[in-house]
């Protein structure tokens, strides 16, 4: 199924009473146009994890739109482009968000095709209308997909992208194994990131905690979520986590 920016939902916790985001509001700007962010996102210097806010409501990492975020990842639209620099790859990963394993990255002018990715090549022909290509002398015009060969990895090797001796970011697919393994889904034109904090877990009395190993510094780093019957983002220098329903899911376009 071919997701769009258009259709994708923006998880975000609206409160109406304005002080329960006292703690915040004061060094972390989480407003942009008509969306709101929840701790530990926002759009200035004091925000945990900081976002870009530009014209007509658009939230963005570097010059790629995002889709979509939820308590452990971010979605964001990579559109295929022939000539994008390989070293694009440096917006994506900081020292709070990586691509997970769960991408395959598509890349071009190839010293030799990149064979480590296990979505079939018919798969990425069929998913993209591949626009022609100049290409540069001695190197292949295909598509090659790198993904992550070690199971283990929760993230991707930056390393290991720029060292596949490829020049450009084509695009991305993100993969995603839904029921017992058996069936996969993709998202076409988007990456998947995955998110957290530095340090020790600093969550909610009501909350559970991910501890994540930075694949960026090495860093411990945490994510924080709710209890079931708790609501909120989790973590104790944020809303931390209340009894009750998510009030509202707001859309964007």
């Amino acid at each position: 199924m071919i997701k769009t920016p258009q259709t994708i939902l923006f998880f975000a916790i609206v409160v109406a009473n304005s002080i329960l985001f006292a703690g915040t509001a004061n060094t972390c700007n989480q407003t942009c146009g008509a969306k709101h962010l929840q701790y530990p996102f926002g759009f200035s210097s004091g925000c945990s994890i900081r976002l870009n806010c530009t014209g007509n409501d658009t939230v963005s990492i570097g010059e790629f739109l995002v889709q979509s975020l939820t308590s452990d990842h971010v979605m964001v639209h990579l559109p295929a482009v022939c000539d994008r620099p390989i070293k694009t790859l440096n917006d994506l990963f900081s020292r709070n968000f990586a691509p997970t394993s769960q991408n395959g990255i598509l890349l071009r002018d190839c010293e030799a095709p990149v064979t480590s990715c296990p979505i079939p090549s018919t798969a990425v022909q069929t998913r993209f209308e591949l626009k022609t290509c100049d290409s540069n002398r001695n190197k292949s015009d295909n598509v090659s997909c790198y993904s992550e060969t070690r199971v283990e990895r929760e993230f991707m090797d930056l390393r290991g992208l720029k060292g596949s001796g490829c020049g450009s970011l084509f695009s991305a697919i993100a993969v995603e194994m839904t029921g017992n393994g058996s069936a996969v889904t993709m998202d076409v034109q988007a990456v998947k990131l995955g998110w957290w904090l530095e340090g020790g877990c600093a969550c909610s009395e009501k909350a559970n905690c991910t501890v994540v190993t930075s694949p960026v510094n090495g860093r411990r780093g945490f994510r924080c979520w709710c209890l079931d019957g708790f609501v909120g983002d989790g973590f104790r220098d944020g809303f931390g986590c209340r009894r009750g329903k998510l009030l509202e899911f707001i859309g964007f376009k």
